[in-house]
C-alpha cells in the first residue's frame, strides 16, 4: 500500500460516510500470495494508518449518532452494562452486537427483562454509542 493508496482510501471513507467501519492491519500470512510480495510495510506504519483511518470514522460517526438524539427508538435490552452495574445495555435494529455500538439504557424499572423491545428516548450520543432512557 503506497502513500497515495492510503489517501485515495481515507478520501474514500470520508465521502461516503459509513455508518459502521471495520479497520484492521494486514498479517502476512505464511503461505500465501500476498505474503510474499514486495513492499511490505513495517508494523508501525500499519498501526499509525489504522489509527488514522479509525479516527476519521470516529468523527463521522460522533455526528451520525447525534442525529438520533431526541429521537424514540426501539431498543433490544441484551443484559447489564460492564460499564456499570445500574445501567443496562442494548442496542437497537442498525447495531450489530459485539461489532457495532451500543445503547446505554437509563431509568430502567427493576423488573426489565433481557430480550425485551422497548421504545426509548435517546438522550445522549458518543463516539459509537447510545444513552436512552426507558419508557420516555
Amino acid at each position: 500500500e503506497t502513500d497515495e493508496d492510503f489517501e485515495t482510501l481515507c478520501s474514500f471513507v470520508r465521502e461516503q460516510r459509513f455508518d459502521h467501519l471495520g479497520v484492521f492491519t494486514y498479517f502476512a500470512e505464511d503461505g500465501t500470495p500476498a505474503a510474499e510480495l514486495p513492499g511490505q510495510l513495517p508494523e508501525e506504519v500499519k498501526e499509525e494508518r489504522m489509527k488514522y483511518l479509525l479516527d476519521i470514522q470516529r468523527e463521522i460517526s460522533r455526528a451520525k449518532l447525534q442525529k438520533w438524539v431526541g429521537r424514540k427508538v426501539d431498543v433490544l435490552v441484551e443484559g447489564v452494562s460492564s460499564e456499570s452495574d445500574t445501567l443496562l445495555r442494548g442496542r437497537t435494529a442498525h447495531q450489530a452486537p459485539d461489532v457495532d455500538g451500543m445503547v446505554y439504557i437509563a431509568s430502567a424499572p427493576a423488573d426489565a427483562e433481557v430480550g425485551q423491545i422497548r421504545k426509548m428516548l435517546v438522550t445522549q450520543a458518543g463516539d459509537y454509542d447510545l444513552v436512552a432512557h426507558w419508557g420516555a
